[in-house]
C-alpha cells in the first residue's frame, strides 16, 4: 500500500513542477486546489475554534 501511495506522490509531484514551470513561462498565477476541490468553488472558510463567543 504505502509504495503505491509514494509513488503516485512522486509522480504527481512531477506534473505539479511541470505545471508551475509553464506557469511561470506564460507569467500565469497557479491556483492550488485541495484533493475533492473544483476550480469553480471557493476554498470554505472554516470558522477559527479560538474565537468561542462567551
Amino acid at each position: 500500500m504505502e509504495g503505491i501511495t509514494l509513488q503516485r506522490s512522486k509522480e504527481q509531484r512531477r506534473k505539479a513542477l511541470e505545471v508551475l514551470e509553464e506557469a511561470k513561462k506564460l507569467n500565469r498565477p497557479v491556483v492550488f486546489l485541495k484533493r475533492g476541490q473544483s476550480l469553480e468553488q471557493k476554498p470554505k472558510r472554516r470558522n477559527n475554534p479560538n474565537k468561542k463567543a462567551k
